[in-house]
């Protein structure tokens, strides 16, 4: 138990309850906050999922690039081992130019598969960074306002405290007061009954 509190004045009281409504303020707005990042969670959460659906696409991407470059990659060797289709083996000395365009044509295409490649493999590492932000971030503000408001709760309950001691004492003090007032109404009164008499 508190010891009591001595002479404690309206203005004691008024400051007492000035500082309970101020610290509910700021509970109520980090409360506020906190709900608020709550709500945001969703968003949070779908742009999460979207984020790892692109991945996923991208990833499913690679693969078949990755496939498909293998696949021009193995019919370019075999037909370039191919005796008939050597350029130098060409019979007729007027399709060496038709062949190189064709060598060109499909080494071209193997850059763009590679090109293409390339892209997706940076795109799905900046979208699997991304994601890997966007959680820590969400997780990061959540527990902030979820420490700031505990440790409001805790100031709050010691503000209150503080105010049910000082009205505590503010009403015993009343009390006796109101009980002094009436004890020197009721001598006045038997004063002046027995003057009367």
């Amino acid at each position: 138990p508190t010891a009591a509190l001595a002479d404690v004045t309206r203005q004691d009281l008024e400051e007492a309850q000035a500082k309970v409504r101020e610290v509910s303020r700021r509970l109520e707005s980090e409360l506020t906050d906190l709900d608020r990042s709550i709500g945001m969670q969703t968003d949070y959460e779908e742009r999460i999922a979207a984020i790892e659906q692109l991945i996923q696409e991208r990833q499913r991407e690679v693969v078949l690039l990755e496939f498909a470059a293998r696949e021009r990659a193995r019919a370019m060797y075999m037909n370039a081992g191919a005796a008939d289709d050597s350029v130098f083996s060409v019979k007729d000395i007027s399709l060496v130019g038709a062949r190189s365009a064709y060598l060109a044509t499909l080494a071209g295409q193997e850059q763009d598969i590679v090109n293409d490649l390339l892209f997706l493999q940076n795109d799905s590492a900046r979208l699997q960074a991304e994601l890997e932000q966007l959680v820590a971030d969400q997780e990061m503000d959540t527990q902030r306002l979820e420490d700031s408001s505990t440790d409001i709760y805790a100031e709050l309950e010691i503000a209150n405290e503080e105010y049910q001691e000082v009205f505590a004492e503010w009403t015993k003090q009343e009390e006796e007061r109101r009980r002094r007032e009436a004890e020197a109404r009721r001598r006045a009164e038997a004063e002046r009954q027995r003057q009367a008499a």
